[in-house]
C-alpha cells in the first residue's frame, strides 16, 4: 500500500504546484484478460440462500440411495425450467435454496425417491452493473466465483469520495450489504460477497460520519463510522498497531485526552491516536505560517495548541484560524523504519475546546494565510475565484460562478480541502472554508 505525504502536499500547494491525489487506485482490470485463463474456483462453499439461479444454469439432480441416473436440468433463457415429465417451473429471481424447496416434492413424486440433492456446476460468467462513486460506472462481466470488490476494481476503483463501507449488492431476494474495509481487515468475507448473489453494485459517496486513526498504525487514515464500530475494529481497519510498537497507548485526542480500550466506541469526528509509550518527548515542535516568529520550539510539559501558537509569537492579521492544521509524525519514522510521511489533524479551531488540543513532540503546526477566495470549476457558467464569505455554502459559490450547467450533477460536488488536499463529496448545503476548491462534475452515465 502506497502512503502519501500530506505534509508535503501542503508545501507543494504553497509553492503553487498541483496538490497530490491522496487516494490512489489500482489500474482497471481488462475483461478479456480475466477470461483468457481458467475460471477461478470457489475457495469457500457457496451460500445457497444467496446463490441466484440464472438463465443457462445447469442443475444436477442426484437421487441418493437409489440406482437412478443423475438428472441434468437446464434453466432456459426466460428463467424457467421446462421438462416433459416434471412440467414447467418459473425460477426467475430464486436462490438455490428456494429452487431446492420448490423442486423437492415434484422430483420425489416423479422418481419415487425420498432423498434428493440439487447442486450447481462450476463458476459461470455473469453481467454486473457497477454504479455510483467508481471511476468508470458501467456494465462488466465476471465469474460467479469473483467478488464485489473485483468488479469495483474492474470499474477503475472507488473515486476519492466513494464509500468502501456502505456498498449494496442487489438483484436477489434482498440487497446484500458490502463493507470492503471489514472484509479486508477483519476477514469477514461475507461482507465482500461473490457475484452469484446479485446483478447490481451501487457505491454511495462517503457519509459525514467519520473518524481519523493516526499515529503508530500500519495505515493511518480517515474511516467512515458505522454502527457497531469499536476502537478495536477501527484500529484493525487502519492495519493494526505498527509492528515496531511494543507499548502502544491508544487515546481519543482532544480536551481532555482520553485513554481508550478496544471495546470503546468513539463519536463521529473523533481522532484516535496511537503512540509508543517508550518514545522520548525530546523532539521539538515546528510552528510555521502566519505566526509572529515561525520556527522550532521546545515542547513544554502539557503544552496545548494555543500555547504553542502563542510561543511562536501569536497569529498575524492574515492568519486563517479555522484552517489551523497539525501534521503529526509517527514515532516509527524516528527509528527510520518507514518512508517519511505525516498525518493531518485538521478542524481543530472550529471548536474553542480544541484549542486545548495536546501538542506532541515532533508535531508541525501550520497556520495558513487567509486567501480571501474560493475557487469554482467544472460544469458551471464560468470557472472563477469567488470572494470568500464566512458561513456561505457550496450553493452560494456555485451560483456566484454562473450556476450549474445543464449536464452538471446537482446532487453533489467535489470539495477539496486546500490544506490537506483531501477531497469530499458534499451537497450544496455544505459550508465552504477559505481557499477551498469546488469542482462540479457531470451526471454519471448510466449503463
Amino acid at each position: 500500500m502506497r502512503f502519501y505525504n500530506i505534509f508535503a502536499a501542503f508545501v507543494l500547494f504553497a509553492l503553487g504546484l498541483a496538490p497530490l491525489d491522496v487516494r490512489g487506485q489500482g489500474l482497471p482490470v481488462s475483461d478479456s484478460a480475466r477470461f483468457e485463463s481458467k475460471a477461478p474456483g470457489y475457495d469457500r462453499p457457496v451460500n445457497p440462500d444467496l446463490y441466484l439461479i440464472r438463465p443457462g444454469e445447469v442443475l444436477t439432480v442426484t437421487f441418493l440411495k437409489t440406482n437412478l441416473p443423475v438428472l441434468k436440468l437446464t434453466v432456459n433463457a426466460e428463467g424457467k425450467l421446462v421438462h416433459p415429465t416434471l412440467g414447467l417451473y418459473d425460477l426467475r429471481g430464486m436462490t438455490l435454496a428456494q429452487v431446492r424447496r420448490r423442486l423437492q416434492e415434484p422430483l420425489a413424486q416423479q422418481y419415487n425417491a425420498k432423498e434428493i440433492d440439487i447442486s450447481i456446476g462450476p463458476p459461470t460468467i455473469v453481467t454486473i452493473s457497477v454504479l455510483g462513486a467508481v471511476a468508470r460506472p458501467g456494465t462488466y462481466q465476471g465469474w460467479t466465483s469473483e467478488r464485489v470488490g473485483d468488479m469495483i476494481a474492474a470499474a477503475g476503483g472507488l473515486t476519492p469520495d466513494g464509500s468502501s463501507r456502505r456498498i449494496t449488492f442487489s438483484g436477489g431476494p434482498a440487497a446484500v450489504p458490502v463493507d470492503l474495509d471489514r472484509a479486508t481487515y477483519l476477514g469477514l468475507d461475507t461482507l465482500n460477497p461473490r457475484l452469484y448473489a446479485g446483478y447490481r453494485i451501487e457505491v454511495p459517496y462517503q457519509s459525514e460520519d467519520r473518524v481519523q486513526v493516526i499515529g503508530e498504525v500500519q495505515r493511518p487514515r480517515e474511516i467512515e463510522l458505522l454502527t457497531g464500530d469499536t476502537v478495536g475494529s477501527l484500529l484493525q481497519m487502519a492495519g493494526g498497531v505498527s509492528r515496531t510498537v511494543t507499548e502502544p497507548v491508544i487515546e481519543l485526542l482532544g480536551q481532555p485526552v482520553q485513554i481508550l480500550a478496544a471495546a470503546d466506541v468513539v463519536p463521529s469526528g473523533g481522532i484516535i491516536g496511537v503512540r509508543d509509550a517508550r518514545i522520548s518527548s525530546g523532539r521539538p515542535i515546528l510552528v510555521m505560517g502566519e505566526v509572529g516568529a515561525p520556527g522550532q520550539y521546545a515542547l513544554d510539559p502539557g503544552m496545548t495548541l494555543a500555547q504553542a501558537i502563542q510561543k511562536a509569537g501569536g497569529t498575524t492579521a492574515e492568519a486563517n484560524l479555522p484552517r489551523v492544521t497539525v501534521f503529526r509524525q509517527p514515532e516509527s519514522e524516528m527509528w527510520r523504519k518507514t518512508e517519511q510521511f505525516r498525518y493531518a489533524i485538521d478542524g481543530l479551531m472550529h471548536n474553542s475546546d480544541m484549542m486545548s488540543f495536546g501538542v506532541r513532540a515532533g508535531d508541525s503546526i501550520v497556520v495558513p494565510r487567509l486567501l480571501g477566495f474560493v475557487k469554482v470549476e467544472g460544469l458551471v457558467g464560468h470557472a472563477t475565484a469567488v470572494p470568500y464569505t464566512p458561513g456561505k455554502t457550496v450553493g452560494y459559490y456555485v451560483n456566484a460562478a454562473g450556476g450549474f450547467l445543464p449536464k452538471a450533477d446537482r446532487s453533489g460536488v467535489n470539495l477539496v480541502n486546500r490544506i490537506t488536499s483531501l477531497t469530499s463529496r458534499v451537497d450544496v448545503s455544505a459550508q465552504v472554508q477559505d481557499g477551498d476548491l469546488i469542482t462540479v462534475v457531470p451526471v454519471e452515465a448510466k449503463p
